[in-house]
C-alpha cells in the first residue's frame, strides 16, 4: 500500500479561527465588518452576534441543562412519585407545557421554583 502524500484534513487555524468557536473566512469577515459599520438598522442583539462572530466566540450560548423535562425527570428531581407530579399538574401547582396534543413537558425553572417552595 503506497503512502499518500496529502495531509489529513484538519480544522483550519489562524486569525479567522477560535478553538471551539466558528470559522470565518475572509469574505464573510469583510461582510460582517461592513454590516457592523454601515447598517444602522441592526438590532442590539444582531450587533452583539456579529461582534461575537468576528471575535471567534460562539454566537449562541447553548444551555447545559435541558429546558423542558418529562414527567419522570420532574419526579426524580423533586424526589416524588410520578403520580404526585400528575396531581400537582392537575391542581395547578406545577405548570405544564403541551408540546403536541397529549405530549406534556415541565419547565426546569418551574420545577426548581417548586423545589424552593416559590410560586412557579
Amino acid at each position: 500500500m503506497a503512502s499518500d502524500s496529502t495531509p489529513a484534513r484538519a480544522r483550519p487555524s489562524g486569525p479567522d479561527t477560535c478553538p471551539g468557536g466558528p470559522v470565518v473566512n475572509a469574505t464573510s469577515r469583510a461582510l460582517c465588518q461592513t454590516l457592523l459599520t454601515s447598517d444602522s438598522t441592526l438590532t442590539p442583539y444582531e450587533r452583539i452576534g456579529l461582534e461575537r462572530l468576528l471575535a471567534g466566540e460562539p454566537v449562541v450560548e447553548l444551555p447545559t441543562q435541558p429546558l423542558l423535562l418529562t414527567q419522570k425527570q420532574t419526579a426524580v428531581l423533586l424526589s416524588v412519585n410520578r403520580v404526585t407530579v400528575w396531581r400537582a399538574t392537575r391542581e395547578g401547582v406545577l405548570p405544564v407545557v403541551e408540546i403536541l396534543p397529549g405530549l406534556f413537558r415541565y419547565r426546569l425553572a418551574d420545577v426548581q421554583a417548586l423545589a424552593r417552595c416559590e410560586e412557579p
